[in-house]
């Protein structure tokens, strides 16, 4: 841990000595809301932990916004760097708070922060409400989706005594909602890395495959699943087109561990609830 600290401190010594500025922030993340970063300059660097954490997403907006968000609840402290092209440097403690509301999801890193217009700061709470409102909207369709029936029972997969099938599809406000039955019959438990969605649309003749990461906006996945139990979760990406050839890609990856699934299947799945 000594070792740790002492790179951290040699680190922010080296960007200080290559930069204008060095800034040292903390950004909370939530599970149900995305935590946006917005910077002075063009982002020409955005590093989340390795770089290859399962248990964030992110993605950049425009030249200087960020955008973040955990896949599961409670994951790990993350070190977040950011490096503008003016040369301002950014080193980000990155952490979860259970208590974070959606008004507090917005860290503004810029220097001279522009004043409010007249009536700006109506225009943001009715925005915030909106958000907060869509939220909500989010979390009661992955409650109904939960209670939901069955319908695609035979897409599942078996590592070990771990069984996992993909069982339900909605589509409601502007979403897709992906339902998921997860057996841990094994006397461990199973400790949650991280998930993600791709869409691969097929190739036509003379075209290349192309693949779109999907971010996934909510997800009720907890990231202990206890031995000899069973749980239903629910993923929610944001609407988007598809084709009947495009097949989606889940990835469901264990903490130190092998029992690791991807499971594939048509985006059939999805148009058939496309509304």
């Amino acid at each position: 841990m000594k070792i740790y600290y002492f790179f951290v401190f040699i680190m922010l010594l080296c960007l200080k000595a290559n930069s204008q500025t060095v800034r040292m922030d903390t950004v909370n993340t939530n599970v149900d809301i995305t935590s946006y970063v917005m910077t002075e300059g063009k982002i020409v660097m955005a590093l989340l932990g390795n770089g290859k954490n399962k248990e964030y997403t992110s993605k950049l907006e425009g030249d200087n916004l960020l955008l973040i968000k955990p896949l599961v609840a409670n994951p790990p402290v993350l070190n977040l760097l950011i490096k503008e092209e003016n040369g301002n440097t950014h080193y980000i403690i990155v952490k979860y708070d259970a208590k974070m509301n959606v008004s507090k999801g917005f860290f503004d890193l810029r220097k001279n922060k522009p004043l409010p217009e007249t009536n700006s700061i109506e225009q943001i709470e009715k925005k915030e409400n909106k958000t907060k409102s869509d939220s909500l909207k989010t979390l009661e369709d992955i409650k109904f989706i939960s209670g939901e029936k069955m319908y695609y029972k035979s897409l599942a997969m078996q590592k070990g005594k771990v069984i996992i099938g993909m069982t339900n599809v909605l589509s409601r406000n502007g979403h897709f909602y992906i339902r998921f039955d997860l057996y841990n019959n094994s006397s461990i438990p199973y400790i949650v890395e991280g998930q993600s969605l791709q869409y691969l649309d097929a190739a036509g003749r003379g075209e290349e495959k192309t693949a779109l990461e999907l971010i996934i906006i909510s997800s009720n996945l907890p990231r202990n699943i206890a031995p000899k139990s069973k749980i239903t979760f629910v993923i929610a990406v944001d609407q988007f087109g598809v084709t009947e050839a495009g097949k989606l890609d889940y990835y469901l990856k264990e903490q130190d561990g092998r029992r690791n699934f991807n499971l594939k299947f048509s985006a059939k799945t999805l148009i058939q609830w496309e509304n």
